[in-house]
């Protein structure tokens, strides 16, 4: 994202053929506030629709006769493409027939403010009727014409020289004299605003509009509307359409770029008699009556947007603004309101008498009547206060902060207080627009409302000085209707609301409204819900403290808006600040306030919430949380007469749990296999160590440790940073010795059963070949070698096991008793290692040995001066028995074992 827009900046420097067009750093933060690849991509999907519009339009004007351009020398309309109707779309120009009305002149060098803006290293964009004759010796080399505009246009050669000529005729200087202008036809405009706006331009003017209503042209009377959505009015009037939609998606996308838009020249246009009116397929000739277009609700589709500042016109101001009264309308400009009742026009500038360029020459000039003219003087304006903030704050402010600045800093016009249908909010005033900027005990700030939540301020007021709040925000784009007159469903889609209330008594003071049902009526008090746009204003309230609150209605689509907000009239009161010693803790720690309050705060009153203490009148206090939650910290510092509030949240969490499920586990050095102790929470850390090396587990095979205490240390730390640690000793134990001697080793097959024994330590638990039992049953058995099995597990459940064997017999010459009772033959060592020696046995006794299966094994015998010696030929480690018969007859089994 962040190398996709430094590229297009790189491309919107190059293709510019300017290295100066603004402040590099500032807007590079515009371009990371901007929607770049959207931008583009809208553009593309803009030009191929556009693209395909016109070419539809130029087919069916070629086929049913439809003029292409229309132009005398007042007006000038061209087929563009199609209406959402279908019927054949015309741009045309607002002409009829600047500085000083709307005081920019005081913005220039020797203008009385000790200001130099004239538009230096700043950029606007023109979209008009056709192209800016570039070479006029009031621009220079200034004018860049970005498409392919064909030959030269008076009337965008005239608003061009409004917005930059650089006053070689003094009397024909520009709004903006040194600032470049990027010049286009209006096709495909849609397209090559969302391409500009990608680029970095944050200013452009549209003198011209869709052509709606009565029209003109030599001798020719056209009227615009849809016959078959109404026989007398034209549907566009104060109509949200498709292009309309458009233009505040774009808006929405940029958020730095303000489009400024021409209100339209169509009030009073009347006519009674024949005239040319579409039919659906052809142009055909009427003498239908048909309504006036006005006074009311007369300005047209994409005028009507919500995020663009449309501009109606008035007469010439030539010494300034003195009263409202002096504010003349003029005869011709539009006026609101929209459909759903929204305030058009915005603002208004003088449009009557505007002397610029002309196309016809270089050193050629006009005099010419408009909204056309008011608009660029407003952008050019504009662009100027962009210029200012920029010196002032090293930025660039959003297209919403312009706006609101705009409207925020207006002359009053008009015979009532507040807006109108008629002047919008009032006539422009660049001079206290860049008072407001310069000025910092005024409130001018950018900020997010998160859906359901609010911003509030506390203020205040001295009882005398008038009171004004101004929020702008750029709204998300509505739905475009279908062609239909007046439909009066609401197009804004996030409303927020800006309220004053007064702290002592709860006094809630209103923005201004307007009631669309009688549109001549004043303006009111109470809920906008239609404009996204909202102003507070009072020549006086009473003193005191204030709430200064913005809120929403319902959700906010995309779960916030960003909105700007300009406060004026408030004085500097107490200030309450303070700063704790964390934002966050753990139960059980304790947070210090250290008071940071100004402007003659004397007592302080604070609330912790659900702390230890509650609450406080110490200038520096403490609190102690003893509980998870989030809490609201509340200083209100008084100066005696005025409060101040700050409001701070403390994030307290909860002590995680470190604990091991197998915290006081013994484990048997016998065992082979890997533990790992299991943590009651996850996403600890552990200590590790020589015997233990890992830290994010606790892992370790008993078989390789020596029997002993060892330490595990186990940390877990939660997102709120609160720690708690745990450790463990892990108890390798070794497993009992055990040894098996059995009394019986050798049995007869018809004995009686008997208790095993010889198994030690006691307590253990016997079997015989693998099944659980401490009694034997001769009878019970095959005769053979019967294995005998001692488990002992001691209290460390670590286990010990040894094994012994029984050889049951059939016996015919001597009793059990008998065969166990010889005992005369001794052998030794018994555990042996290879070499085991006999005694008491004669040098001629026979030797036999066998394993636990009977079968015969293979040894080496010899006759030792102790006594007789043998040496198994087998390496296997076990059991063997090992068989006597010696010379005078008696027998001998006995038990030997190989290690």
């Amino acid at each position: 994202m962040q190398i996709t827009k430094h590229l297009l900046l790189l491309a919107f420097i190059i293709l510019s053929g300017k290295v100066n067009l603004f402040s590099q750093t500032a807007i590079d933060a515009v371009l990371q506030n901007t929607q770049v690849e959207e931008l583009q991509r809208i553009s593309q999907e803009f030009q191929v629709r556009d693209s395909i519009e016109l070419e539809t339009a130029l087919q069916l004007a070629k086929l049913n006769n439809w003029p292409i351009e229309i132009e005398d020398e007042n007006t000038y309309m061209q087929l563009v493409g199609l209406n959402d109707d279908g019927s054949p779309r015309y741009n045309e120009t607002f002409n009829r027939v600047a500085a000083n009305s709307i005081s920019t002149n005081k913005l220039h060098s020797g203008g009385g403010k000790g200001l130099n803006l004239e538009g230096q290293n700043m950029t606007v964009a023109e979209w008009d009727g056709g192209g800016v004759r570039a070479t006029h010796r009031e621009f220079g080399n200034r004018v860049t014409r970005r498409d392919n505009a064909s030959g030269n246009n008076a009337h965008a050669t005239h608003v061009g020289g409004t917005l930059i000529a650089s006053g070689v005729t003094n009397n024909a200087k520009g709004i903006a004299p040194k600032a470049n202008l990027w010049a286009y036809d209006w096709n495909n405009d849609g397209s090559e605003m969302a391409d500009a706006a990608s680029r970095g331009i944050m200013v452009s003017n549209h003198s011209y509009g869709t052509s709606t209503g009565w029209t003109k042209t030599g001798n020719t009377w056209y009227w615009w509307g849809n016959i078959s959505v109404s026989q007398t009015e034209d549907y566009k009037f104060g109509f949200y359409d498709s292009r309309t939609r458009d233009w505040d998606r774009i808006a929405r996308l940029a958020p730095y770029y303000l489009i400024v838009k021409a209100a339209g020249n169509d009030r009073n246009d009347k006519r009674t008699g024949s005239h040319r009116v579409w039919n659906g397929s052809s142009w055909i000739t009427s003498s239908a009556q048909r309504d006036d277009d006005g006074d009311y609700d007369c300005v047209s589709t994409y005028a009507t947007a919500k995020n663009i500042l449309t501009v109606g016109a008035v007469n010439d101001l030539a010494n300034g603004y003195v009263t409202a009264s002096g504010v003349r309308m003029s005869n011709f400009s539009s006026w609101g309101p929209t459909d759903d009742g929204r305030i058009k026009p915005d603002i208004v500038g003088n449009g009557v008498g505007v002397y610029s360029c002309n196309s016809t020459g270089d050193a050629a000039y006009y005099n010419s009547n408009g909204t056309s003219m008011s608009s660029p003087s407003v952008a050019g304006s504009c662009l100027l206060l962009q210029q200012h903030y920029n010196n002032v704050n090293s930025k660039y402010m959003k297209a919403a902060t312009l706006k609101g600045l705009v409207i925020h800093s207006a002359d009053e016009a008009g015979t009532a207080a507040g807006p109108d249908y008629i002047f919008g909010w009032g006539l422009m005033n660049s001079a206290k627009a860049v008072d407001v900027i310069s000025d910092s005990k005024i409130q001018l700030e950018e900020l997010t409302l998160n859906s359901g939540s609010k911003y509030e301020k506390v203020v205040f007021s001295n009882g005398t000085n008038p009171i004004r709040v101004t929020i702008c925000w750029t709204d998300i784009e509505g739905v475009a209707n279908s062609p239909s007159v007046d439909p009066t469903n609401i197009k804004l889609v996030n409303d927020l609301d800006v309220r004053l209330v007064n702290i002592n008594n709860n006094t809630i003071y209103y923005p201004y409204r307007m009631n669309p049902l009688v549109p001549t009526a004043a303006a009111t008090k109470g809920d906008n819900f239609r404009d996204n746009v909202e102003q507070i204003y009072y020549p006086n309230i009473p003193a005191g403290n204030y709430y200064l609150r913005v809120t929403n209605k319902g959700n906010l689509s995309g779960g916030k808006q960003d909105f700007s907000l300009i406060g004026e009239g408030f004085i500097d009161g107490p200030r309450a600040d303070f700063v704790a010693s964390s934002l966050t803790g753990c139960i059980g720690d304790t947070v210090f306030f250290t008071d940071k309050s100004s402007n003659g705060v004397s007592a302080w009153q604070w609330l912790f919430g659900a702390a230890t203490p509650s609450n406080s009148s110490l200038q520096n206090p403490y609190a102690v949380y003893t509980n998870p939650g989030v809490y609201t910290v509340t200083l209100r510092g008084f100066d005696g007469v005025l409060f101040d509030t700050k409001t701070v949240q403390i994030t307290i969490g909860d002590i995680p749990d470190a604990s091991v499920i197998e915290s006081d586990t013994a484990y048997c050095v016998s065992e082979r296999g890997t533990i790992v102790l299991t943590p009651v929470e996850k996403n600890g850390k552990w200590n590790g160590g020589t015997w233990m090396p890992y830290i994010d587990s606790c892992k370790f095979r008993p078989s390789g440790l020596q029997p002993g205490d060892y330490t595990a240390i186990h940390t877990l730390t939660n997102a709120q940073g609160c720690e708690d640690e745990k450790t463990i000793t892990v108890k390798i134990r070794a497993n009992p010795e055990v040894s098996l001697s059995l009394e019986k080793p050798r049995v007869c097959s018809d004995d009686e059963a008997f208790d095993i024994r010889g198994g030690d330590p006691a307590g253990g638990v016997y079997s015989i070949d693998g099944d659980t039992s401490s009694r034997f049953n001769p009878k019970a058995f095959a005769t053979g070698i019967r294995r005998i099995s001692y488990v002992y597990v001691d209290s460390n459940n670590c286990e010990g096991t040894a094994q012994d064997f029984i050889r049951l017999e059939e016996c015919t010459n001597n009793s059990i008793g008998e065969l166990n009772a010889s005992k005369k033959v001794q052998v030794f060592p018994n555990p042996f290692t290879s070499v085991i020696e006999i005694r008491n046995i004669s040098k001629s006794a026979a030797l036999s040995v066998s394993d636990v299966m009977g079968r015969k094994v293979d040894f080496k015998a010899s006759i030792q001066p102790s006594g007789r010696q043998i040496e198994l030929l087998v390496k296997s480690e076990g059991v063997y028995f090992l068989s006597v018969i010696d010379e005078d007859g008696t027998a001998e089994t006995i038990r030997i074992v190989k290690q």
